[in-house]
């Protein structure tokens, strides 16, 4: 009975441990993300203040384009994981 107690502990810690990687490392992607897509933006309001209206504006609208894009595909998976625990 000892031994099942000390592997149910074992368990239990290392869960515990994979947990807390894989939010430490999705809230780093989020915020890597984040700092990406705002150096994109910024590059293209820089551009666009330059005078390169359609490198600047291609830029912005790709990167808006691929930030809702991510928002969008992230709720439906969101509704789908949702639905199958139904």
């Amino acid at each position: 009975m000892k031994a099942f107690e000390n592997q149910s502990s074992h368990r239990i810690s290392l869960e515990k441990k994979v947990v807390g990687r894989q939010t430490f490392q999705s809230l780093l992607g989020q915020l890597f993300g984040f700092l990406i897509a705002l150096i994109i933006l910024g590059l293209g309001v820089y551009l666009i203040e330059r005078g390169y209206e359609i490198a600047g504006i291609t830029l912005f609208g790709i990167d808006m384009v691929g930030l809702v894009a991510i928002f969008v595909i992230g709720k439906k998976s969101q509704r789908n994981k949702l639905s199958e625990r139904e």
